[in-house]
């Protein structure tokens, strides 16, 4: 059979490739609020799900450990059709004459993202394969602030003071969340070194 991918070696893989995915996504989000066309208003809702089922699929994929090339692409392949059936699902026209179905994306978007959390937390704090993770806590934090946010885009209300609304604390949020997240992935992927104090301590 095919070679399986050592766990650190998978952690870096799969968190590089998400991390391709989400700048991908945030490109066409910043081309989109530039410039409102048919066009971008597609790219940046499809890129925007991308993320969304590519963070679902590596969620499963680093907490089953699935190591193995052809399970791994079975794995991709599900999560990739039921990415293409939403996409088809939403831009198709609507009974009432709608061109894109908000309300149904939203709806899905959620169970996705609490579904993707729901694993990981659980495998980073209660797993039994690996133990707790390294990084759990800048887990759960990014998890947090990354939710916090999207109540902001999920709750959708009218501009503060007609300065700031829901849509825009969902931008301004979210880029704090990188470098939670990213203290995570560099941990679970070992890339992390501790600093000399730190090493110090732990041999004593």
């Amino acid at each position: 059979g095919a070679a399986s991918v050592s766990p650190p070696r998978l952690s870096a893989s799969l968190w590089f490739a998400n991390g391709v995915v989400q700048t991908h996504g945030w490109l066409w989000s910043a081309v989109f609020h530039a410039r409102d066309t048919p066009w971008t208003h597609a790219l940046d809702y499809g890129a925007a799900n991308a993320i969304f089922f590519f963070a679902a699929f590596a969620a499963v994929a680093r907490t089953r450990a699935i190591a193995e090339p052809r399970r791994l692409a079975g794995a991709l392949a599900c999560f990739a059709f039921c990415f293409l059936a939403h996409l088809w699902y939403v831009n198709r026209r609507q009974e009432d004459g709608t061109k894109y179905h908000f309300q149904h994306n939203m709806a899905v978007m959620v169970c996705v993202a609490v579904f993707h959390w729901c694993v990981m937390l659980r495998w980073a704090f209660f797993g039994k394969r690996e133990g707790k993770r390294p990084g759990r806590n800048y887990l759960a934090a990014c998890c947090l602030a990354w939710n916090a946010c999207a109540l902001a885009e999920v709750l959708d209300f009218p501009p503060v003071y007609g300065l700031l609304d829901a849509h825009a604390l969902w931008h301004c949020g979210t880029p704090a969340t990188v470098w939670l997240w990213y203290q995570f992935a560099r941990r679970d992927a070992g890339l992390s070194q501790d600093s000399p104090r730190d090493a110090e301590k732990k041999s004593r």
